[in-house]
């Protein structure tokens, strides 16, 4: 589905780093802008990615697994 969509190379990256993330070689963290590249690339193409990308898109809106950490209080 991503090489037919033109995705397969954001793909393989965020799979890549998703892998290197279970073995200790990487942190998770590394892998959201790779996810966040993979997800535009597929909202460039919504006829190969339609269904797909109401999931992933879900998934971007409510990620909770790894949030961003808690906003610093401001300076005054």
């Amino acid at each position: 589905m991503f090489k037919e969509g033109g995705c397969e190379t954001e793909f393989n990256a965020f799979m890549d780093c998703g892998t290197k993330g279970e073995t200790g070689e990487g942190s998770f963290q590394d892998c959201i802008p790779l996810f966040e590249s993979m997800r535009l690339c597929m909202q460039r193409n919504p006829a190969a990615f339609g269904e797909v990308l109401k999931d992933v898109d879900e998934l971007a809106r409510t990620n909770t697994e790894y949030p961003p950490p808690p906003a610093q209080p401001a300076a005054q």
